[in-house]
């Protein structure tokens, strides 16, 4: 699936998902992902209730809570 090709969240989704997996569709861009991530966040703290931040790890896999741990590690305090 191309970029140009998603017509909703869902397709927005597995496009994410799977970006990286094919070559031809062009390389894989760290940055980028880290772009969309920082988007998400954003939403969520303008956005989200407390109540659904605090239900935040009922929609995360053991593996998503473990990275995103991991990721927090290596953010110093501010």
């Amino acid at each position: 699936m191309k970029f140009e090709e998603l017509k909703s969240p869902y397709d927005l989704e597995t496009f994410i998902k799977e970006w990286g997996a094919n070559p031809e569709e062009g390389p894989y861009d760290f940055g980028e992902i880290l772009a969309l991530l920082s988007a998400c966040l954003d939403n969520l703290k303008k956005y989200a209730l407390e109540a659904e931040i605090e239900d935040i790890p009922e929609y995360l896999t053991d593996e998503q809570a473990k990275l995103i741990k991991k990721m927090a590690d290596y953010i110093p305090a501010r």
